[in-house]
């Protein structure tokens, strides 16, 4: 199970630690105050189904992660780099890790070829978490010297059907435009005086925590050093606002983080509603503290997360 089954489970351990100590009152109050303060601008075109939101979102989180980089993205410490690891991968999943490469080192971030270059390390993400390519991914023949030449040119022909395809499925010009809109919205919220996210700093992303074992995995998309505070940020590209769920996700990973094992920093957990450019975090001990008031501090919060979780 990964965490996204344990909080979707309504009879997992995790969830019954939940109920028996949240004060849904607190919970519901907090998961207002972390929605978008701002309008979120709609993808104009077709109806996109909840899966395409989903896969759209994860292009996002690398798209975002490179333009806040100076358009450079740390392709060692990524879920996709984990699917090249992986012992099940080939001459293929290698392939697109070459086209995905191929396009972020320098190129505008809100561009067609960056987006396309995503989205092939998308498609990687996938593979690591189920095993598999899309089912109608034809598996096409990448030579071990395409591969140590970096013959991008080659591997892309054998290549693009599948994902200019899945692209085409997607949306087509209309997915390229609602990223590239999304990409370029968060581009002027770093540079605008007056956005929420003027200033900021993104680093570590695709990370996971020390405890992450004890639900099957939980990486998050990135922290974000706003001001004085350090948050452990979700990007979100749903249309519709966060929920409880929403916010029990970011709970789990507030009672999951290890500051003593953990070697990175938080003291925030928050969302950025990147169709809106709105930036809403909460300080986690307070949060921890109210959400769950049976507790005289949040290292027995954490202590009785983990021990009820871990069995």
């Amino acid at each position: 199970m990964s965490c996204t089954s344990e909080l979707n489970d309504k009879n997992s351990a995790l969830r019954k630690w939940f109920y028996e100590n949240q004060n849904t009152e607190q919970l519901s109050r907090y998961n207002k105050y972390l929605q978008s303060n701002l309008p979120i601008i709609l993808p104009i075109g077709p109806e996109i189904p909840p899966a395409g939101f989903k896969f759209i979102g994860t292009v996002v989180d690398y798209l975002i992660r490179y333009a806040a980089n100076g358009n450079k993205l740390d392709f060692q410490n990524t879920i996709a780099m984990n699917a090249v690891r992986s012992p099940s991968s080939n001459n293929t999943i290698k392939g697109y890790f070459l086209i995905g490469k191929w396009h972020l080192c320098g190129e505008h971030p809100a561009s067609q070829a960056a987006i396309y270059s995503a989205t092939a390390l998308t498609i990687l993400d996938g593979y690591y978490r189920s095993g598999s390519l899309p089912f109608d991914f034809a598996y096409r023949k990448i030579s071990d010297k395409m591969i140590r030449n970096c013959d991008i040119a080659d591997i892309n022909e054998q290549l693009k059907e599948n994902l200019e395809g899945f692209i085409e499925k997607h949306g087509g010009d209309y997915y390229y435009n609602d990223i590239a809109n999304i990409i370029r919205r968060f581009r002027e919220n770093l540079l605008n005086a007056c956005g929420q996210l003027y200033g900021a700093k993104l680093v570590n992303g695709d990370n996971e925590f020390n405890n992450s074992i004890f639900v099957g995995g939980a990486d998050f998309d990135c922290i974000i050093h706003h001001k004085d505070k350090k948050v452990l940020t979700e990007i979100k590209t749903s249309k519709n606002n966060t929920t409880i769920k929403n916010l029990r996700q970011l709970l789990t990973y507030a009672l999951l983080y290890d500051p003593e094992l953990d070697f990175f920093e938080i003291d925030s957990i928050g969302f950025y509603h990147s169709r809106s450019g709105s930036f809403r975090y909460i300080d986690i001990d307070n949060t921890i503290l109210n959400v769950f008031p049976g507790f005289k501090s949040v290292t027995d919060a954490r202590k009785s997360f983990i021990n009820a979780i871990s069995k």
